[in-house]
């Protein structure tokens, strides 16, 4: 109160920290240094309380000067000071902020930002004040985004969403934001507040998720349209579509190496349809088919030969590509001009800023070029990426060739089959010819037929396949009557050299093979001979019959390869086989009886199905293997052969068998007794002539011994480490054996003062220091805490076993040291090493088996069975006597190993032996 104010000094109600400051200041008056001062300062309420004030004092005095009393006015500030103390805290709040916040006026202008705005931006806040938000713009968002914002925020609304913006040094990042409008007391937007997050990282994580997800989803289709059986032009559009659509604005060509002729060509252009509709016109050629020779030392071969990427940036290097290319077709003056003119309208439409050729290599070999254009400089994370789908794609391409050559192989071997009866039929050499060569066209291919003359230095035109109107154009090119036409046979020419090493030979189709049949007037014509024949490959085979030259078979197509030697080679021995298809019908029925009495005679089990899973044939070994008779078994499906548990493993082996697949397996299978036997299983699919899968045939190995020695292993196994037997523990510093239990000292021959003066090392003669230490470097670095391996022991005796090492490196406070446990698996070896000879022995039957079923020549037949016999049965030689009815005898036939002439001219009446 008033009264109890009254007769206090100054002093009782000031706050301590403040009363020698105010002290001053009054005796400062009191001297007549300062006429008044004005002071905010705290003041101690009655109840404790801090009162902020704010006093203008100055003395009052009397007449002669003397200061008379101090008259102050005091003003209570408390409201003030805790509004200023709040507005502080915020602002500290706001400058502290990790996000960005701007305060702009109604235009835009920014009026006030946080330092965590600099840190954004690159802007200082005293470069940004001032400025409008439009400085940060990247303009990578079209204008109706932005006026979607004003229009949301100038209608009093809260905007949020994400800008793509531009740093001070050009860098572009993405911020979330939220933008407020700020009202006045007029209810009018004065101010808007933004509040800034830079979620760059946010936004390229999840790019690169989508990124990675396009890259997955389009190697995915590569790899399904090669499975599918998808053709490499269609391959090519769905891919060059999927490649503009994942990396937008980026199109592709694609190109195909020739190796033989030196060519790229053109399988795929990305180009508007009326522009590449002008290009085709120009060049003369549809896309498939423009042929672009590799020019020395140009840009083709650098691309093609050296290692990839090749990125050109600039249009002069662009357009020299383009150049080269044009200039290497084989096109007139007039079409060269126009593709010059016409590629910079290429650019100018296309507007391409950027060209990647990335070689696509199998097996180290070039096989083509991917060629990728874009409108704006790549990137080098998409570059990375379309290396990636290059390597797919090439993956594919090798895929798709190498199904395309297995599908050429079937067919070849299908029209084989389908050949041989009109092959068989056949009374004469010409109608041999003639009956191959319909067959062979409708694969595509042309063949000519060339007879041997009789003074063996001609060659006579036999047979062409080629079209009426094709052979019309060559007669009337040459003057010359084509079938039936005889030329002389250069010798160490072209055809002479083909019938002294009597091989077949592949080539491109080259001008020499023309020059050779033609007369020398005639020669100059052999490269328009060429372009009417049109064919890029050639396979010539001799017709060979028992050593001798018959004449040759040339077969021609675009499509031909090295791979088809052996097939052509097939189709040329026709001829050969039509001479002596008497002999080959006798040597079918004998083949047939030989096989019968190997299959029967095989201790491995043999069990034949059809397609539905119904047994069909089984061997006797196999019907003794499971106590069954063979009526027993056929008849009945393999399910009801098959215990239930193990049916499971047998329907994927027949799912495999149709997919072509052959492998092995295990089965558990129950005798008739009862009693259960394991037995190996190698099974393989059996295909018709066409091809087509026609059932499962499994070959059966009682196993049964074998598995029991493996369990025998097994439990020994664990007796042993259940026991810790052969327990060494060595210092892991000087390797030197610390302690050595009873079974390790005993089954070694040392004591144990003996084994502490040796090392592992002295004990495991395979090992050396540095492949020791190589072993145990996981264990001293921690990065695994056990390690096995298996090596063999020395005893003292010098005699060796072999081991399996566990060893461990034991941590105990400041003590380590490496412990090993020692199993003895001498018996495991020998196990594993006898299951290797059941396999090989498996294998060889398989083979055997295999060439019993696929082979229609018995000498091709008896070499593969005789071979296997001589390696399974360890011997120098195996010889054949067949039966001759005719001459109640046994006469040689074949054999595999040395062989004498007194062997060769054997014969043998009934009862008589060597």
């Amino acid at each position: 109160s008033k009264s109890e104010l009254i007769s206090k000094h100054y002093s009782q109600i000031s706050h301590p920290d403040e009363i020698d400051k105010n002290k001053e200041l009054y005796q400062s008056l009191v001297k007549g240094d300062i006429a008044y001062f004005d002071l905010e300062k705290k003041y101690i309420h009655k109840n404790g309380d801090i009162i902020h004030v704010r006093i203008r004092s100055q003395l009052a005095k009397n007449v002669d000067g003397e200061p008379q009393f101090e008259f102050a006015l005091v003003e209570d500030i408390s409201e003030r000071v805790q509004a200023e103390a709040q507005l502080k805290l915020q602002s500290l709040a706001l400058e502290s902020t990790a996000n960005a916040i701007v305060i702009t006026d109604a235009e835009g202008s920014i009026q006030w930002a946080n330092p965590a705005f600099s840190a954004l931006t690159g802007y200082s806040l005293e470069d940004a004040i001032g400025n409008n938000t439009r400085f940060l713009k990247s303009d990578l968002q079209d204008e109706k985004y932005y006026k979607d914002l004003w229009d949301t925020i100038s209608s009093g609304e809260v905007w949020q969403g994400e800008l793509i913006n531009k740093r001070a040094d050009g860098e572009l990042y993405t911020e979330e934001m939220t933008i407020a409008p700020l009202l006045n007391e007029k209810n009018e937007i004065s101010n808007y507040i933004a509040i800034k997050q830079d979620i760059s990282d946010r936004v390229q994580a999840m790019e690169e998720i989508q990124q990675r997800t396009e890259d997955l989803t389009l190697i995915n289709m590569i790899n399904m349209a090669s499975i599918n059986g998808m053709d490499f032009p269609e391959l090519m559009q769905v891919l060059s579509k999927a490649v503009k659509r994942v990396f937008k604005n980026l199109s592709v060509a694609t190109y195909l190496y020739n190796k033989d002729q030196n060519l790229l060509v053109l399988q795929s252009l990305n180009l508007p349809p009326g522009l590449l509709k002008r290009v085709e016109k120009l060049i003369g050629s549809r896309v498939p088919d423009i042929q672009i020779p590799v020019k020395a030392e140009g840009l083709a071969q650098k691309f093609l030969f050296e290692t990839g990427p090749h990125v050109l940036k600039s249009d002069e290097s662009i357009q020299e590509w383009m150049f080269e290319l044009t200039n290497t077709i084989d096109l007139s003056v007039k079409s060269q001009h126009a593709i010059r003119k016409l590629i910079p309208q290429l650019f100018k439409l296309i507007g391409i800023k950027s060209l990647i050729s990335i070689p696509m290599v199998v097996a180290g070999e070039p096989i083509g070029l991917m060629e990728f254009s874009r409108r704006n400089p790549i990137k080098e994370k998409d570059l990375d990426r379309v290396v990636g789908i290059v390597g797919q794609v090439t993956a594919a391409i090798a895929k798709i060739r190498a199904e395309k050559e297995m599908a050429r192989s079937r067919n070849l071997l299908l029209t084989l089959s389908q050949a041989a009866p009109a092959v068989q039929q056949a009374n004469s050499a010409d109608e041999v010819f003639r009956a191959i060569g319909e067959y062979v066209t409708k694969m595509g291919l042309d063949v000519t037929v060339f007879t041997l003359g009789d003074d063996k230095k001609h060659m006579v035109v036999s047979y062409l396949s080629l079209e009426t109107d094709v052979i019309q154009k060559i007669e009337k090119l040459t003057k010359l009557s084509i079938i039936n036409y005889s030329f002389p046979l250069k010798v160490e020419g072209y055809y002479h050299k083909i019938i002294t090493n009597k091989e077949t030979v592949f080539h491109p189709f080259n001008i020499t093979s023309i020059e050779e049949i033609l007369p020398r007037v005639l020669r100059p014509l052999a490269n328009k001979l060429m372009k009417i024949v049109d064919n890029s490959q050639s396979i010539v085979a001799p017709l060979v019959v028992d050593d001798e030259v018959l004449g040759l078979m040339a077969f021609t197509s675009s499509d031909l390869s090295e791979s088809d030697i052996p097939t052509i080679t097939t189709f040329a021995n026709q001829a050969a086989i039509a001479l002596e298809k008497t002999r080959l019908f006798h040597d079918t029925e004998a083949l047939a009886v030989f096989n019968e009495s190997i299959i029967q005679n095989m201790s491995e089990g043999i069990v034949l199905e059809d397609v539905d899973g119904m047994i069909t044939f089984v061997n006797p070994s196999a019907a003794k293997m499971l106590g069954y008779t063979s009526e027993e078994w056929v008849g009945k499906h393999w399910t009801e052969i098959i215990p239930v548990d193990q049916q499971s493993l047998v329907q994927g082996a027949n799912e495999r068998r149709m997919r072509g697949e052959s492998d092995r397996y295990e089965l558990e299978l129950v005798n008739k007794e009862g009693q259960q036997i394991s037995v190996l299983v190698g099974g393989a699919p059996r295909l018709d002539r066409e091809g087509q899968f026609m059932g499962t045939m499994a070959v059966f190995t009682d196993n049964t011994e074998r598995k029991q020695a493996e369990e025998r292993i097994s439990r020994f196994s664990r007796i042993f480490e259940d026991s810790l037997n052969e327990i060494f523990l060595f210092d892991p510093e000087t390797l030197k054996f610390i302690q050595v239990n009873a079974a390790g000292q005993k089954n070694l021959g040392y004591t144990m003062e003996e084994l502490c003066r040796l090392t592992p090392l002295d004990i495991k003669p395979e090992i050396t220091a540095k492949s020791f230490e190589y072993l145990i470097a996981p264990l001293r670095n921690d990065e695994t805490n056990r390690v096995v391996f298996e090596t063999v022991h020395k005893r003292k005796d010098g005699s060796l076993y072999h081991v399996e090492v566990h060893l461990q490196l034991l941590r105990y406070e400041n003590t380590s040291l490496f412990a090993a446990i020692i199993l003895d698996i001498t018996d495991r070896y020998q196990a594993e090493l006898e299951n290797k000879r059941y396999i090989r022995r498996l294998d060889a039957l398989l083979n055997i088996d295999q060439a019993i079923m696929g082979s229609f020549d018995l000498q091709v037949t008896l070499d593969v069975i005789l071979e296997h016999l001589c390696t399974q049965l360890a011997v120098d030689a195996v010889a054949v006597l067949s039966y001759q009815a005719d001459l109640q005898a046994l006469t040689f036939t074949q054999s595999c190993g040395f062989q004498t002439s007194a062997l060769q001219t054997a014969e043998l009446q009934l009862g008589e032996g060597y």
